[in-house]
């Protein structure tokens, strides 16, 4: 089973002590940042002439960087909600 980096299997054996609600602000701040980060790249992406002004290689960057962050909120969520 894959686990978010922010709750990693080593984390929830440590000595049997887990502190659940530092875990799941840790995964909260995570996903903050990674909707933050999100939301800016998609405010460059959306500009109208950002196809035609932005080198293609820094667009094949920016893509990646989409698909990092909405795959890392997805699992998140996906995480935070079982």
């Amino acid at each position: 089973m894959w686990f978010p980096s922010c709750v990693a299997p080593n984390a929830l054996c440590h000595k049997g002590l887990v502190d659940l609600d530092a875990e799941i602000a840790k995964c909260d701040k995570k996903l903050t940042l990674a909707r933050l980060n999100l939301e800016k790249i998609m405010k460059i992406v959306s500009q109208q002439d950002y196809a035609e002004t932005v080198p293609s290689a820094v667009q094949m960057v920016n893509d990646e960087k989409v698909g990092l962050f909405v795959s890392t909120t997805k699992c998140m969520l996906t995480y935070r909600l079982r």
